[in-house]
């Protein structure tokens, strides 16, 4: 298919937009790799997956627009908007990333403190009682298990006893 100087101008620009958009996603990723540390071979896993997923996404795009045709101005385009994007943007966009990450993290900590500060207070003048009640309570907890286990046992004997006395019953009117 023949493209108009236009539509392929148009592409390029496409693809060299989905180089920034995958800069970006890969700015992300790690990101995401310095706040979780990760081994060498999840580091690999994690490259070889944003690989195939930017590829099958930069197919799709390709196929919706020109029938999947894969020419030099879009791999051109492509990497060159990685490569823009790397030089020129990735350091901004990163910093920006992490201060947001940064104000979300104080926020969410902040919002942990206010919820908590009131079931501290709570702990604070109920918990001693609760703890004396418990610690009292826990000692014979043990000794009536311990009983129950006793008694459980004797009546596994008993049981089993009548259970043989049940079957001679049975064995005698049989015969």
């Amino acid at each position: 298919m023949i493209l108009s100087i236009d539509e392929q101008i148009d592409i390029f620009i496409l693809v060299f937009s989905a180089g920034i958009i995958s800069g970006i996603i890969y700015d992300l990723l790690e990101i995401l790799r310095m706040n979780i540390k990760h081994c060498k071979a999840m580091i690999y896993t994690e490259d070889i997956i944003y690989w195939i997923v930017i590829i099958v996404l930069l197919f799709l795009v390709l196929l919706d627009k020109n029938f999947a045709e894969i020419r030099f101005f879009n791999i051109a385009g492509f990497f060159s908007g990685m490569i823009v994007y790397g030089l020129v943007f990735s350091k901004i966009i990163k910093k920006i990333i992490i201060t947001v990450l940064k104000w979300i993290k104080c926020i969410l900590n902040l919002l942990f403190e206010i919820i908590m500060t009131p079931l501290r207070l709570i702990w604070i003048i109920i918990g001693k009682p609760v703890m004396t009640v418990g610690n009292f309570t826990k000692g014979y907890l043990k000794k009536l298990l311990h009983l129950c286990d006793y008694y459980a046992k004797i009546n596994k004997k008993k049981l089993s006893a009548q259970m043989r006395f049940i079957r001679r019953k049975k064995d005698k009117t049989e015969s």
